[in-house]
């Protein structure tokens, strides 16, 4: 696939090569930091945990394994939607799961909503970081964990695709735009893709 389209489908799936090709990829090039991440949310059955855009849904799926008392997946992509609200079926009509669309500027959700919250791999889409980390300020409550995932620069720089429409950040960004939204009490652990290269991930505390 050229790159450029092959960039705006990892922004946001669309078609049928979105639905069936994209979101499946997602799941497995992404094991990694779903791993990091699902230990790093550290999971209790009374837990809300929200992620947003979701995609491929193998996180989210890993989260309702726990059983927590909600797990909510919000994504900005028709496709991906209709996939994991036929992926969840049997949790959202058991009340356990919500599937809904949204970005992440705008969150569908009141105040203090989620106990836990993580988004992997979509800052670099994010229109307005500020906003967004605001929004996601906004819907964990006071003590709750926020968990971002995201390739170092160089392992983004290193595929050619990401002039098309990423933007690229380094741990101490990320932090320090948690910082200014009113998360707290953060920590970075990184990781390997294989494939790929190093990967980090942000954990912080809602202050």
């Amino acid at each position: 696939m050229p790159r450029r389209y092959l960039a705006r489908q990892f922004a946001r799936p669309c078609g049928i090569v979105g639905r069936w090709l994209i979101a499946p990829w997602l799941d497995r090039i992404n094991q990694g930091m779903n791993e990091i991440a699902f230990q790093l949310l550290a999971l209790s059955p009374s837990d809300r945990v929200l992620e947003v855009g979701f995609g491929g849904g193998a996180l989210l799926a890993r989260i309702l394994e726990q059983r927590p008392a909600e797990a909510i997946g919000i994504d900005i992509s028709e496709e991906v939607i209709a996939r994991g609200r036929a992926r969840f079926g049997r949790q959202i009509a058991e009340g356990r799961a919500r599937i809904m669309v949204g970005s992440v500027e705008s969150l569908p959700l009141g105040d203090a909503a989620a106990d836990a919250a993580c988004s992997l791999n979509t800052i670099y889409f994010w229109k307005e970081p500020v906003q967004a980390m605001r929004e996601l300020a906004r819907v964990v409550r006071p003590g709750g964990t926020l968990v971002l995932g995201f390739e170092a620069p160089e392992t983004l720089r290193a595929w050619p695709g990401h002039r098309f429409g990423f933007r690229v950040y380094d741990a101490p960004e990320v932090v320090a735009l948690a910082q200014a939204a009113g998360f707290g009490n953060a920590e970075v652990h990184e990781g390997l893709e294989p494939r790929f290269g190093r990967i980090i991930c942000v954990k912080c505390e809602r202050l």
